[in-house]
């Protein structure tokens, strides 16, 4: 039996993911001596914001595709929250682990891939734009889901924050600068950037390592999350995509020409494709980080990306039958 294009562009995208979380799952079996509250400190003060920099500085944003993407993307989160709370509520569970694998999206390590290789650059640039809003979001909201402290405060002291607006202060400020300094900045940029290549192995490894402290019985409680995020989200994507269309912002005409809207259908696909992903790694590292039950985000983490080798295929599927 042949495997569809689908299923193959999703395992050629996760299976290296997998490749490297074996290694932390076996690192973690070998030796339990690792400080992972030091790691996850490292990543959360200067590898992911370096990853942020280095990801948002390149881009050139489109205002109108930002609105209607930005909006599709804070809409889709607003409206996981209350389900995740209410599977929360009606399971019994404590604790704050269970939001952030739920909530939001791993929109960088799984869909950017999918989105250039299936919808080229056009699609990768739809992708960039959710997935920058959705990481300002997860680094924004996401330490005060997980450590139920409100205020201001907390808030100026994510550094995610400062590398978001540093990465799009630098993307859209023209360089006047004379050359020494040009030169200089090039070399810091490309400093940033060597350390941004290593968070996203770090984080994966990490994550593996994790694993192995993973119960049967946080699995069994993780299961709806897991369901809620990879087949719940799509459903809600699809309904709000079909909001957009009656509203106008996504225009839809019978017998239209493809050619013509293929710039809004990209939209919708890119929108539908990342609200199909499982949660993203670094809930967990926040989850741990806050000590906020990062076992139970571990499990719904990992029971997510497996569903995902046969929800997202299908999702994928279903795109090319019902969008394009």
């Amino acid at each position: 039996m042949s495997l569809s294009t689908e299923t193959i562009l999703v395992l050629r995208v996760l299976l290296p993911s997998y490749c490297i979380a074996l290694l932390g799952y076996g690192l973690g079996r070998w030796d339990q001596s690792l400080h992972r509250k030091t790691i996850s400190d490292l990543i959360y003060y200067v590898f992911s914001p370096c990853l942020i920099v280095s990801s948002l500085y390149k881009r050139v944003f489109n205002p109108r595709e930002f609105l209607v993407i930005g909006a599709a993307t804070v809409a889709l989160i607003a409206l996981m929250f209350p389900l995740a709370w209410l599977f929360k509520w009606r399971q019994n569970l404590s604790g704050r682990g269970f939001y952030l694998p739920v909530v939001f999206m791993s929109t960088g390590t799984i869909s950017l891939p999918i989105a250039l290789l299936l919808y080229g650059n056009e699609g990768l640039a739809k992708a960039v734009i959710f997935h920058t809003v959705n990481i300002l979001l997860l680094y924004s909201l996401g330490p005060w889901l997980v450590s139920g402290r409100a205020g201001f405060g907390p808030f100026l002291r994510i550094p995610a924050v400062y590398a978001a607006a540093l990465g799009i202060l630098v993307s859209v400020t023209p360089t006047l600068a004379p050359p020494p300094v040009q030169e200089l900045f090039w070399l810091a940029l490309r400093g940033i950037d060597l350390v941004a290549y290593g968070a996203i192995p770090l984080m994966i490894l990490t994550f593996g390592y994790a694993l192995t402290g993973a119960e049967r019985g946080a699995a069994r409680e993780a299961l709806p999350g897991a369901l809620l995020r990879i087949v719940g989200g799509p459903l809600m994507a699809a309904a709000l995509v079909w909001g957009l269309r009656a509203g106008g912002l996504l225009p839809m005409e019978k017998g239209y020409d493809l050619l013509r809207f293929l710039d809004y259908r990209t939209t919708e696909a890119v929108i539908i494709l990342n609200a199909a992903m499982p949660g993203p790694i670094m809930s967990y590292m926040l989850a741990l980080k806050f000590d906020a039950d990062p076992g139970r985000a571990a499990s719904i983490l990992a029971l997510g990306t497996v569903g995902g080798l046969v929800t997202v295929p299908v999702v994928l599927h279903l795109i090319n039958l019902f969008v394009f």
